[in-house]
């Protein structure tokens, strides 16, 4: 157990190391991994980055989307592998879309967590902790209006659900969403 930990931080260390190599520019539209821009020349990795996607974007297809451990970790490795690929400039606007909406959904994810961390009591509503709530949510409201421009590329796909900050998060394995929830 004390290995993940360690293991998870040497891995959230290099996240972060990376981000301060290639900075953001204006044009990335607020992305700390936008994808890089296309190149002329191939060859490209168009496929790798749909099969990777997919794998990714499936595998919370109904979930609740994870707020912390390994399968936020793995959601935020993949958005970084994939934002780094050699793209086709045909391929590359639908391309840019779909490592959107996966750091979108790591944002709302990781926001969601540390905050439910901060604190685990219900009695939070209406507080300053529970306005990083609606932060996460802002993010997961941004990743899904991304999702309806790239919906048609994963037909059978239901989006993962943000947790409700009134209930016990749990892990995001084979946790069906909430029908009704807020979120």
């Amino acid at each position: 157990m004390r290995r993940n930990h360690i293991l998870l931080l040497q891995v959230v260390l290099l996240i972060f190391a990376v981000g301060f190599v290639f900075p953001v520019t204006a044009s990335d539209s607020g992305l700390l991994f936008p994808l890089k821009p296309s190149s002329p020349t191939g060859p490209y990795d168009d496929q790798k980055f749909m099969d990777m996607a997919t794998i990714q974007i499936n595998g919370f297809s109904g979930k609740m989307l994870p707020t912390e451990g390994t399968d936020l970790l793995n959601l935020k490795s993949t958005q970084l592998q994939i934002s780094r690929m050699n793209i086709s400039p045909d391929f590359y606007p639908r391309a840019s879309l779909i490592n959107a909406y996966l750091y979108k959904l790591n944002q709302a994810g990781e926001t969601y967590g540390t905050t439910k961390r901060l604190t685990d009591h219900p009695s939070t509503l209406g507080s300053p902790v529970y306005d990083q709530y609606s932060k996460a949510r802002s993010y997961y409201n941004d990743a899904m209006e991304t999702w309806n421009q790239i919906k048609d590329l994963f037909p059978k796909v239901v989006p993962p659900a943000l947790p409700d900050p009134t209930l016990p998060i749990q892990g995001s394995k084979d946790v069906p969403a909430p029908s009704g929830s807020i979120f």
